[in-house]
């Protein structure tokens, strides 16, 4: 990004309206705002992260694109390092803090992924989209699992190449996403991470209203990025558009977590890694 305007800087705002509409949910339902400072923190973390990396996306060599992949696999692996809750892992526990990897790695992947396809090193990109659908199914995270393989669909299904490819990624995405949705999920929900929709629903039309406007300012950013003339940021803002809305649309159905408007410094910093790479261009 090689400086802040007007434009830009509204795009930060979706985590912001997020976390403060969060916060006024739960105030409402006598449960101490402080569970949301974790996306405060996010919010700072992220607005570094956009203005450190945006303009270090560009020109990646194969080898560093290889190098990232392995560490985000490698920190979704390590998630089964830790106990765990109910068989369920899906963090890395930092004191008396756990990080949800997927959410922080996921974006990551996705890029890398796009990178390999583009560089039409299939194969790579085809190994990468099963590993990290196997290892999120095994956590299990059927929300992650559905939401990451129909945004990886995106980019095979948007970047030339033999339709074997296509074929592979199209069965690689229906089996894992079929077998976590059939894995048993013991982990009971956190009203104010899984159950945030239901409690802002339950406020009325100020609810309804605060949902929509609330997932559109987290939206929007990638649909603006839709009419660059860069086809490479064209094809990754559809992908994290994807991505946000199966979250969303999922988290409505069941108990998963809400990205950004729950309680959970992750998906805040996985949602501004996402606008890293797409605010790049600007």
């Amino acid at each position: 990004m090689k400086k802040l305007t007007s434009q830009s800087i509204l795009f930060f705002i979706g985590p912001v309206l997020g976390t403060l509409f969060g916060m006024y949910t739960v105030k409402q339902m006598d449960i101490p705002i402080s569970v949301f400072f974790p996306n405060v923190i996010g919010i700072l973390i992220g607005i570094v992260l956009v203005l450190y990396l945006s303009n270090r996306w560009k020109d990646k060599r194969p080898i560093q694109v290889m190098q990232i992949s392995f560490i985000s696999l490698a920190l979704l692996l390590a998630c089964f390092l830790f106990p765990g809750q109910n068989e369920v892992h899906r963090w890395i526990n930092v004191g008396q803090f756990g990080v949800e990897v997927s959410m922080i790695v996921i974006p990551l992947i996705l890029w890398c992924l796009h990178q390999f396809l583009h560089d039409k090193k299939f194969l790579h990109g085809t190994v990468l989209f099963a590993a990290t659908a196997t290892i999120l199914g095994f956590q299990p995270d059927a929300s992650q699992v559905t939401a990451f393989c129909l945004a990886g669909l995106v980019l095979f299904f948007n970047n030339k190449m033999e339709i074997k490819f296509r074929v592979a990624a199209f069965f690689i995405a229906a089996i894992t996403i079929f077998l976590a949705w059939n894995r048993v999920d013991l982990l009971e929900p956190i009203e104010y991470v899984e159950d945030i929709f239901e409690m802002m629903v339950s406020m009325g039309p100020v609810g309804i209203v605060g949902i929509f406007i609330c997932s559109l300012a987290l939206i929007i950013p990638f649909i603006l990025m839709e009419f660059k003339r860069i086809e490479t940021v064209r094809v990754l803002s559809t992908a994290f558009i994807v991505y946000l809305a199966t979250s969303m649309i999922i988290a409505v159905f069941g108990h998963y977590p809400v990205m950004v408007m729950g309680a959970g410094a992750s998906s805040v910093v996985g949602w501004y890694l996402m606008l890293s790479f797409v605010l790049r261009t600007l």
